[in-house]
């Protein structure tokens, strides 16, 4: 009985020390690394092993911490999710991870996107307002709100071109070509199909070329 306990000792030390040095920092390393860390605390909780995988899993939660942060800063919210995910499988308690899972959760909810989409509008970025009202009705297919959002949005995406086209044709007129193409080029920004400025602003980039080559 005590060769067996010792023979399986053994074999979990050689188990746990060979993850440890073959360790790239991967969740599921690390993972297996804490849970081989309760199976061979079972038999030798004194192994000095313990001592240096516990010291490593601290610096890896930093490193993990600084990796999921980052890619939250990025906007890249479902992947920095799944990473909080990992660090709070291997450091349940870690209020960091667990602080910003709540501020992921606010920033894909519906009242965030709603939020988002009448800051947008109030600020005539018609066409971001509505990619944020249209996050609302993926959550909610039916939201009066978002609804609302996005016809206001395209009304005043519709008047914004028109007159920036009405002023590009001005401009033009003028023979002022490069206040001309800026009126265009802010209305392509918003309606990217739009027939008269695509056919106003290549006119203008043809016109522009001729202008420096005779230069």
């Amino acid at each position: 009985m005590i060769e067996r306990y010792e023979y399986t000792s053994m074999h979990l030390k050689i188990d746990f020390e060979t993850k440890l040095i073959n360790n790239k920092g991967s969740y599921r390393e690390l993972k297996s690394i804490q849970n081989s860390m309760k199976d061979l605390a079972q038999y030798d909780y004194k192994n000095k092993s313990l001592l240096k995988a516990r010291e490593l899993l601290r610096k890896q939660k930093s490193i993990l911490l600084s990796n999921a942060i980052a890619l939250y800063k990025k906007g890249e919210l479902t992947q920095a999710k799944r990473k909080f995910l990992h660090i709070l499988s291997l450091y349940p308690d870690d209020a960091t991870a667990q602080k910003y899972m709540q501020r992921i959760a606010f920033k894909q909810s519906k009242k965030h996107n709603l939020l988002m989409a009448n800051k947008a509008l109030s600020h005539n970025r018609y066409l971001e307002s509505i990619a944020y009202a249209k996050k609302v009705l993926q959550l909610e297919p039916h939201n009066k709100e978002a609804k609302k959002i996005i016809a206001l949005a395209n009304k005043k995406a519709k008047a914004a071109v028109k007159k920036l086209v009405n002023e590009g044709k001005r401009f033009y007129n003028n023979k002022n070509l490069d206040k001309a193409k800026q009126c265009f080029e802010e209305a392509l920004k918003i309606d990217k199909t739009n027939n008269t400025s695509l056919i106003y602003h290549k006119k203008i980039q043809r016109q522009l070329q001729t202008i420096k080559s005779l230069q």
